[in-house]
């Protein structure tokens, strides 16, 4: 991996809870991984929490409130061109209705409902935790 690619992302992931649901939305189509379904987030600012990060870029890409109620376990995913560590972070909803404003078809998912759609290879081990763990937050 050359010099240019091996610095790694910090993402912070925001699981979005309302009520029993989580909020997914499409990833657009030109960026990286686009068309698959992702959890809200992004790069964290040298100056922020994941928790803080989370809450900002759930404002940003779907116009929702929320606050950050716990850190999930951190983990390191490699793509070829990108070595990313990751920051679930579990956030209570406050307030919004989900808008596409930098991501597609926003939605509440229930625990039935999130097979149906198709994450990053990233995601994959998260999700498997969110299956078995579902409304313990």
């Amino acid at each position: 991996m050359s010099d240019l690619v091996s610095a790694t992302l910090r993402i912070a992931l925001a699981l979005v809870w309302n009520q029993d649901r989580l909020l997914i939305a499409r990833r657009l189509a030109g960026a990286h991984q686009g068309g698959l379904w992702e959890f809200p987030g992004g790069r964290i600012e040298p100056s922020e929490s994941p928790g803080s990060a989370a809450e900002r870029e759930v404002v940003e890409e779907l116009g929702v409130q929320c606050i950050h109620a716990r850190q999930r376990p951190s983990f390191l995913f490699e793509y070829p061109d990108r070595r990313l560590e990751f920051f679930p972070v579990d956030c209570v909803w406050v307030s919004g209705e989900p808008q596409a404003l930098f991501s597609l078809s926003p939605r509440w998912v229930t625990q039935s409902e999130i097979a149906k759609y198709d994450f990053p290879p990233a995601n994959r081990e998260l999700l498997q935790g969110l299956q078995e763990s579902w409304g313990c937050r």
